[in-house]
């Protein structure tokens, strides 16, 4: 399994954001948290990913314990979870290429692949544009090349389907046989996640 969760709690001064999550994600598999805004599923990918401590529960990833080693979580993720955009005068080749540095891609690489990656999300065309003068939409597909950048063996996706293209994005992702995907989003229903 590359995720075990038992007996999740998160709660926070006014609401239990996780009541008792257990669930279990295998190896290529992708899989969904869907709900309502407030139904806990960002929490959920924060506790997973060790950026939230739980306050009941256990939980490993790529089996590693979230509680016991937060950073070590992290170095096995891809993460993407909305968050402001501080490199807006930078470039989206240059951001790009900074963060394949970050991931460990070995510095030979890093040209073709931020040219395959941005490609494949239809961000070249913005390629020495400054993040700044993007699109919601061209920022939201340029911070999932970001994530694709990584040598992660799981990316955590939060509301990956707020941009049409992200969603589509995702699905050509998911179809190369890279590595497993979670992610947290609103159901169409409006409906809380079980």
């Amino acid at each position: 399994m590359l995720v075990q969760a038992s007996g999740l709690v998160k709660q926070y001064p006014r609401i239990r954001a996780l009541d008792q999550v257990s669930l279990e994600i295998k190896e290529g598999e992708v899989f969904g948290l869907f709900g309502p805004n407030g139904a806990g599923k960002t929490t959920c990918l924060r506790v997973l990913s060790g950026l939230t401590q739980p306050d009941q529960g256990s939980a490993t990833v790529c089996g590693v314990d979230v509680r016991a080693a937060p950073n070590e979580v992290r170095r096995e993720l891809g993460i993407l979870i909305d968050i402001p955009f501080p490199y807006e005068e930078v470039t989206v080749r240059r951001y790009l290429s900074f963060f394949a540095e970050m991931a460990g891609v070995p510095r030979p690489d890093i040209p073709a692949k931020v040219e395959w990656t941005m490609s494949l999300l239809g961000v070249t065309p913005h390629a020495e544009s400054r993040i700044g003068k993007l699109s919601m939409g061209e920022r939201q597909r340029t911070e999932l090349a970001r994530v694709m950048l990584s040598t992660a063996r799981m990316l955590f996706l939060d509301e990956p389907s707020s941009s049409r293209a992200t969603t589509s994005s995702r699905a050509r992702r998911s179809s190369t046989g890279t590595p497993s995907c979670t992610w947290g989003g609103s159901s169409p229903s409006g409906r809380r996640a079980n």
